[in-house]
């Protein structure tokens, strides 16, 4: 065997640069995947989630933690939504057991309820979803939109 088997190769060396190259902005990337958002700020970049414009979209991985908002359904669409003063920010909801027993709760209210919503934010085709892990009900009195308030007198309320 001569001294010479034993040097690397100018391709091994690429190979082994691009390698490391990659390695390394894989890595950076699943760090940045791991924003958590608590109570309407997402860590380490300090944005209200009010001061995004509705076009804007959190990123995937994003973490949503006791983050407060109401859902909003269309049919068999679920949107959960959170508003500020500065604007709005909704999640289609993926379906899983959770969503489904918030569902049930809404068929069984008129009124609009206020949730604390805790889940992991995903994204397809432009627009945000939320895979919701713990869900609180937090009111019932606050009406829907566009609806009437029954009163206990029987008169409803304008």
């Amino acid at each position: 065997m001569s001294a010479l088997s034993s040097v690397p190769t100018a391709s091994f060396n690429r190979f082994l640069l691009w390698s490391v190259a990659g390695a390394f902005v894989l890595g950076v990337s699943l760090v940045g995947a791991q924003d958590r958002v608590t109570d309407g700020t997402i860590a380490g970049q300090s944005v209200e989630i009010g001061q995004r414009k509705r076009s804007e979209r959190l990123r995937e991985g994003t973490k949503i933690v006791d983050q407060l908002g109401y859902f909003d359904t269309k049919g068999e669409s679920v949107t959960f939504v959170i508003e500020t003063e500065d604007g709005i920010q909704d999640f289609g909801g993926l379906e899983n057991l959770n969503l489904e027993r918030i569902v049930r709760t809404l068929s069984e209210n008129p009124n609009r309820l206020t949730w604390s919503i805790t889940g992991t934010v995903t994204e397809y085709q432009g627009a945000n979803f939320l895979q919701i892990e713990r869900a609180v009900l937090k009111t019932k009195n606050v009406r829907r939109a566009g609806e009437q308030q029954s009163d206990p007198s029987g008169m409803d309320q304008t």
